[in-house]
């Protein structure tokens, strides 16, 4: 009740807030890393490779999550994710050319679909839908008649 209260009252930081609870997350993620993954993290053998694609792997995240908010100023939420497919193609790329993988040819027709999202939702700005101001309320009055009945817009 007091967490509803705190989150839902116009006074509270919300940037504070979200904060927050992104640091509480961290900290339970992290709790439960240890107790699900701990044997693993000690066993593994931390030389130069290792630590350099875990190293590569947080910039990249790091920096992701530092350029989304720039994106959202500029575009929109939806761009964002149909931007998120193109990593599809990265990883069609990679595993063509690095790991000879066979791919389906319905790879490159989603690809094309996620291409045509794109182009379709950039073509122009948004139509906003013109606001007509709401009609005034009409109010209609009550009256009890002679009868004792309800009688709308009957004044005594």
């Amino acid at each position: 009740m007091v967490l509803t209260t705190v989150c839902t009252d116009p006074r509270t930081d919300q940037q504070a807030l979200t904060c927050f609870f992104t640091f509480a997350a961290d900290a339970v993620v992290v709790a439960c890393s240890a107790v699900l993954e701990g044997h693993k993290v000690a066993s593994t053998d931390w030389g130069s490779r290792p630590l350099a694609l875990l190293f590569g792997y947080t910039a990249c995240l790091f920096a992701l999550y530092s350029l989304v908010p720039f994106l959202l100023q500029r575009s929109s939420a939806t761009m964002l994710n149909l931007s998120l497919l193109t990593s599809d193609v990265y990883s069609l790329l990679f595993g063509l050319f690095l790991f000879h993988y066979k791919f389906s040819g319905l790879y490159f027709v989603g690809f094309a679909m996620v291409l045509i999202g794109l182009v379709v939702y950039n073509r122009g700005a948004p139509e906003v839908a013109s606001r007509q101001p709401a009609p005034p309320e009409q109010t209609s009055t009550v009256a009890i008649n002679s009868g004792g009945l309800a009688a709308p817009g009957i004044h005594q």
